[in-house]
C-alpha cells in the first residue's frame, strides 16, 4: 500500500485537522476527541511511515503551522504517546534540512 499525496490530498488534510482540534467543552465529548486524535495520529502515522512525501506535507501541515506541540499538550497519555511517535516518524524525513 502507498498513498499518493496528491490523490489523498483531502484524506491526510483531514487527519491533520483531527490533531489540530480544540479541546471539547462537555466531559462527554472530551473521551470521544482522545480516540479521535489518537486514531488521526495512528492513521499520518502509518502513511509517514509509507511515504517520505506524506511526511513533508505533515510537517507543512502540523509542524510548519506550530500545530503538533498544542496538539501533544491538549492530549490525554494514549493520544499523546501516538503523537510522539508521529513525530519520531516526521524526524526522519529526507532531505534532514526539512526537519530543521
Amino acid at each position: 500500500f502507498t498513498l499518493d499525496v496528491t490523490q489523498h490530498t483531502r484524506l491526510i488534510a483531514a487527519l491533520q485537522l483531527a490533531l489540530c482540534r480544540g479541546p471539547p467543552t462537555e466531559a462527554a465529548a472530551a473521551a470521544a476527541e482522545e480516540d479521535l486524535r489518537a486514531a488521526a495520529a495512528e492513521a499520518l502515522l502509518f502513511a509517514c511511515v509509507r511515504s517520505n512525501e506524506v511526511k513533508q506535507t505533515v510537517l507543512d501541515g502540523l509542524c510548519g503551522a506550530g500545530q503538533l506541540k498544542p496538539a501533544i499538550e491538549q492530549s490525554g497519555a494514549a493520544a499523546a504517546c501516538k503523537l510522539l511517535a508521529l513525530l519520531r516518524a516526521l524526524a526522519s524525513t529526507e532531505p534532514s534540512s526539512l526537519v530543521a
